[in-house]
């Protein structure tokens, strides 16, 4: 079932577990979505403008080929997601869970990662723009076949990571 954002709004403010929904191709504008249960939702091939997650599980989300601009994740659990192939513009990660995130084959570009647990995530093959970690663990991620340019590790556990 393709949902459109005024569907989806009604939906999550209907209910706060949605974990296992299948959102792909879901295009998100000018949203703050709080304190719900997203874990395992499939937002592949999605779009999201100006968006905030806040307080939200999104363990195991997939987040394949979607678009993401302007967009922050704060306080949120995104264990084991995934972002490959996708495009990264503007988007902020703050106090996040985010062991073994997928990032793979993606373009991030004005991404910042504040104060995040980022422990054996992959972000090989991927182009890196102008991509700050401010005092994160990165410890055993992997940056191999990566494009990096301006990219800042500050007060970052960098240890085993692997370029």
């Amino acid at each position: 079932m393709l949902m459109n954002q005024e569907k989806f709004k009604k939906l999550i403010s209907d209910q706060s577990d949605l974990s296992k929904f299948d959102f792909t191709d879901l295009r998100l504008k000018n949203l703050e979505i709080s304190s719900l249960d997203l874990r395992y939702v499939s937002f592949v091939g999605s779009s999201f403008e100006n968006v905030k997650f806040e307080n939200c599980d999104l363990g195991g989300a997939d987040f394949t080929s979607s678009e993401l601009s302007k967009v922050t994740f704060d306080s949120i659990d995104l264990r084991w997601s995934v972002f490959e192939l996708s495009s990264l513009i503007s988007v902020n990660f703050k106090k996040i869970n985010g062991l073994e995130i997928n990032f793979k084959k993606s373009n991030l570009q004005a991404v910042n990662f504040n104060v995040s647990d980022m422990r054996r995530c992959k972000f090989n093959y991927s182009n890196l723009i102008g991509v700050d970690f401010v005092d994160c663990n990165l410890a055993q991620s992997e940056f191999t076949n990566c494009e990096k340019t301006s990219v800042g590790f500050n007060d970052s556990n960098l240890y085993r990571v692997k370029c």
